[in-house]
C-alpha cells in the first residue's frame, strides 16, 4: 500500500512538470512569433492565440496575421487559420527543442503594387535581409524569463497547404475583383540539424522564405501568363531577382 502511494505521487509530480513544462513553451511560442515575425518582416505582426494539448505534444496557433509593408495598403500581406505543431516533449528540457511536425494550412497571401514595386517583393527582401550575416540582428531568445540565451530549435518536417495568393483588384486585366491563385503544397525536412539547431528567429525567417517563395512563383507566373495587367512585369522582375538573391545564400 505504501509503494502504491508512493507511486502515484511521483505520477502526480510529472504530470504537474508536464504540464508547467508544456506551459512554458505554449507562451514561448507566442511570443516568439511576437517577437521574431516584425523584425524579420519589418511589419505588424498579431497572434491571437496558442492552445496546446498536454499529452499529445502538439500546439496549435490560430489567426496569425503579417501586415504590408510600409507604403502598400492596410491589409494584411500574410494570413492564416491555424498553424500545427508536433513537438518532441523530450526535447523541451534541452537547448535544441525539436519540432517534428510544423504544418501551415489555409494560408493566404495578397499580392499588390503600389509604384513599381510588390508588396511580395518588399517581403522577400526584407527576409533576405534579416537572413544575411551582415544584418545585425540579435541572436537571443525572446523570452529569456521562460528560456535560456542561445535556445535553438530543430524542425523536422515543414508543410505548407491549401495555401492561396489573392491578386489586387487594381492588377486585374478586367479591374473588377481580386482572384485567388492556389500555391502548390509543400514539403520541406530538415530545417536546420538535429546536434545543433537553428537559432529561433532564423528558423522562423528559413520557414517564411519558403512559403513567400512560393507565393512569389505564383504571382510571376500569374504575370507571364497574362492574367495580371502589364502594370506588373516591372514589379515581377524584381520578385526574381528577390527569390535569386534569398535563395543564393
Amino acid at each position: 500500500m505504501k509503494l502504491a502511494k508512493i507511486i502515484i505521487g511521483i505520477i502526480v509530480i510529472l504530470l504537474i512538470a508536464a504540464f508547467i513544462l508544456v506551459a512554458s513553451i505554449n507562451q514561448i511560442v507566442k511570443t516568439a512569433v511576437n517577437t521574431y515575425v516584425p523584425e524579420i518582416t519589418k511589419t505588424a505582426v498579431n497572434l491571437e492565440e496558442v492552445d496546446l494539448k498536454l499529452l499529445k505534444g502538439s500546439f496549435k496557433i490560430e489567426d496569425l496575421d503579417i501586415r504590408n509593408p510600409s507604403g502598400f495598403s492596410d491589409n494584411s500581406i500574410f494570413s492564416l487559420d491555424k498553424v500545427l505543431l508536433k513537438v518532441d516533449l523530450a526535447s523541451l528540457t534541452k537547448d535544441v527543442i525539436i519540432i517534428d511536425k510544423l504544418e501551415v494550412k489555409d494560408a493566404e497571401f495578397l499580392y499588390e503594387i503600389r509604384n513599381g514595386a510588390s508588396n511580395l517583393g518588399v517581403l522577400m527582401t526584407n527576409i533576405n535581409s534579416y537572413l544575411s550575416p551582415s544584418s545585425g540582428k540579435k541572436e537571443v531568445a525572446p523570452a529569456e524569463e521562460s528560456t535560456k540565451p542561445g535556445k535553438k530549435v530543430f524542425i523536422r518536417e515543414l508543410v505548407f497547404t491549401d495555401g492561396e495568393v489573392k491578386v489586387a483588384a487594381t492588377l486585374m486585366k478586367n479591374d473588377t475583383k481580386k482572384i485567388e491563385i492556389k500555391i502548390p503544397d509543400i514539403i520541406v525536412n530538415n530545417i536546420g540539424t538535429q546536434e545543433n539547431g537553428l537559432p529561433i528567429g532564423d528558423a522562423i525567417a528559413k520557414s517564411l522564405s519558403i512559403f513567400v517563395n512560393e507565393a512569389v512563383k505564383v504571382a510571376v507566373s500569374a504575370v507571364s501568363e497574362g492574367v495580371i495587367s502589364d502594370v506588373a512585369s516591372k514589379a515581377s522582375e524584381k520578385l526574381d531577382s528577390a527569390i535569386k538573391g534569398l535563395f543564393s545564400k
